[in-house]
C-alpha cells in the first residue's frame, strides 16, 4: 500500500490548504514590497529632480577695506556715516551691474543662471510698482522676440524699444551672446532696485567683520561666484571713488580761497614797497637805533602769531555762518587756515552727505523718508562742528592775550625813537605783517598739495 494513500484524507486536505495559503501570503508580500520599492524609488527620483531644479548653492565671496591708506589718511570707518556711504555704494553697484535683473536658461531639470553670458539685457528705465516679475523670452529673429509674463500668452516685442507696463518702463537689448541661444527660452526675473539694494546692504552688514581694528571684512553669498565678486569689487571701488571725490572737493575749496587771498596781497605789497622805498631814501643817512632793532625783532615774532590768529578767526566766522545754512545743499567754506584735523574730517563727511543727497534727489523728493538718515547725520555733524569751533576759539583767545602783552612792550620801545624813525619802523612792521601772511598762506597751500599727492600714490 502506498504511503500517500495511507495518509487520511482530511489531514492531506489541511496540508494542501496550508500550502496554498503560504503561497498566497508570499505572493501578497512580494506584490506589496514591489509597490513599496517603486514608490520609494519615485520619491527619491522626485527629490533628486527638485534638488537639481531648485538648488541654490551659496558661494561666499569676501574682501577687505582698510580703515587708513598708505599715507595714513582715514578711508572708511564702520560708523553711522560709513554705513550711509556703504549703502550708497551698494545702490551704485546694483545700478551699474543691473543686479535687479537675473537671467536663467530654461532647462528640463535645472535652470542655470547667466550673469555675464546672457543673450539679452533687460533695462528698467523707470521703476513702477515694487513687485517681483518673471518673464520668459524666446528669440524670434534678430529684431523681435516673444515675451511671456505669468500665465498669459506670449506676445511679440521689438529689441531696443521702450515699453511701459505695471512694473514701469523697460527695454530689452540684444547682447553679443544672442546667436548662441537661438531657439532657447530665457527666464528673466525682475525686482525693484530699491528692494535689491536694501537686501544686499543688510546682507553686507550682517556678514561684516569688524573685529580687526585696521580693516573691515565684507562677505556676500551668491549662487554665481562671479556675480558676487563683481558686486564686492564695485562696492569697494565706489567707496574709494567717493573718498577721492570728497578729498578733491575739500582741497579745491581750500586752494581756491588761498589763491584768492594770495592774489589780494599783490596790490598791497606793491603799494607798501613804493612807500617804504620813498621813506628809506629820506632817512638813508640815519642809522637804525637799538630801540628800532629790538622793536622789529619783537614785531616779527608777534606778527607771525597775530596773522595766524587773524586767519583762523576769519575761518571760524565763515564756518559759524555756514552752520546756519542747509548743510545738505551748500558747499562748506575753506578751513585751510585752521589746519585742524577734526574739522577737516567733519567737513569731508558733510561733502560725502551732500554727494549722497544729490544722488537721492535724482529719484526721490526731498521729503522722502530716504533722506531721514542723512538729515540725522547732518545734525550730529553740526553739533560736533559747533563744539570744535568753540574749543578752537577759546585757544585763540588765550594766544591773543599773549600777543597783546607783547604789543604793550613794543609800544614802549616805539616811544624811544625819533618821529621819522617811528614812521619807518611802522612801515617795516607792516611789511613784516604782509610777508608773514603771504608765507602762512603759501605754507598751507603747499601742505594741501602735498597731501593730495600723497593720497594719489
Amino acid at each position: 500500500m502506498n504511503q500517500e494513500e495511507s495518509i487520511p484524507y482530511q489531514l492531506r486536505h489541511r496540508q494542501e490548504h496550508r500550502s496554498i495559503k503560504v503561497g498566497e501570503a508570499r505572493a501578497f508580500r512580494f506584490a506589496v514590497s514591489w509597490k513599496t520599492y517603486v514608490f520609494v524609488l519615485v520619491l527619491l527620483l522626485g527629490a533628486v529632480f527638485f534638488y537639481l531644479r531648485y538648488k541654490n548653492p551659496a558661494n561666499v565671496v569676501s574682501t577687505q577695506i582698510l580703515h587708513t591708506d598708505a599715507a595714513d589718511f582715514k578711508t572708511w570707518q564702520p560708523d553711522e556715516l560709513g554705513k550711509l556711504k556703504l549703502r550708497a555704494a551698494v545702490a551704485t553697484a546694483v545700478k551699474d551691474l543691473n543686479l535687479a535683473v537675473r537671467y536663467q536658461k530654461k532647462g528640463w531639470i535645472s535652470n542655470p543662471e547667466l550673469f555675464n553670458e546672457a543673450p539679452v539685457k533687460f533695462q528698467l528705465v523707470r521703476t513702477g510698482a515694487p513687485i517681483v516679475a518673471r518673464f520668459e523670452l524666446s528669440m524670434k529673429d534678430p529684431n523681435t522676440y516673444l515675451l511671456k509674463h505669468g500665465k498669459g500668452a506670449a506676445a511679440e516685442f521689438e529689441f531696443n524699444r521702450i515699453y511701459t507696463t505695471e512694473i514701469g518702463s523697460w527695454m530689452i537689448t540684444r547682447m553679443p551672446a544672442y546667436a548662441a541661444y537661438d531657439g532657447q527660452t530665457i527666464i528673466i526675473d525682475v525686482q525693484n532696485p530699491e528692494l535689491v539694494t536694501e537686501k544686499l546692504f543688510i546682507g553686507l552688514l550682517s556678514e561684516m567683520d569688524t573685529n580687526n581694528p585696521g580693516f573691515t571684512q565684507f562677505s556676500v553669498k551668491d549662487p554665481v561666484q562671479s556675480r558676487g565678486e563683481a558686486f564686492l569689487n564695485k562696492v569697494i571701488s565706489q567707496l574709494n571713488t567717493s573718498l577721492a571725490e570728497e578729498r578733491a572737493t575739500k582741497a579745491a575749496i581750500d586752494i581756491k580761497q588761498l589763491d584768492q587771498q594770495l592774489l589780494a596781497f599783490d596790490d598791497k605789497v606793491d603799494s607798501l614797497q613804493a612807500e617804504l622805498n620813498a621813506l628809506s631814501r629820506t632817512a638813508r643817512d640815519s642809522e637804525q637805533s637799538p630801540a628800532a632793532t629790538n622793536y622789529l625783532k619783537l614785531a616779527r615774532e608777534s606778527e607771525v602769531a597775530r596773522n595766524e590768529i587773524a586767519f583762523k578767526r576769519s575761518a571760524l566766522e565763515g564756518l559759524t555762518r555756514y552752520l546756519k545754512q542747509d548743510l545738505l545743499t551748500v558747499l562748506p567754506p575753506s578751513s585751510a587756515a585752521l589746519a585742524d584735523p577734526k574739522l577737516d574730517a567733519l567737513l569731508r563727511q558733510l561733502i560725502a552727505l551732500q554727494s549722497q543727497s544729490q544722488q537721492l534727489l535724482q529719484s526721490h523728493l526731498r521729503t522722502d523718508p530716504a533722506f531721514k538718515p542723512l538729515v540725522q547725520q547732518t545734525a550730529k555733524i553740526r553739533t560736533l562742528m559747533t563744539q570744535q569751533i568753540g574749543s578752537i576759539a577759546a585757544t585763540l583767545q588765550k594766544r591773543s592775550a599773549v600777543v597783546e602783552a607783547s604789543d604793550v612792550r613794543a609800544a614802549g620801545m616805539l616811544q624811544l625813537m625819533a618821529p621819522m624813525e617811528q614812521k619807518l619802523v611802522l612801515l617795516k612792521r607792516k611789511q613784516l605783517n604782509y610777508e608773514n601772511q603771504y608765507a602762512f598762506l603759501l605754507k598751507r597751500k603747499e601742505e594741501i598739495l602735498l597731501k593730495q599727492a600723497a593720497q594719489k600714490t
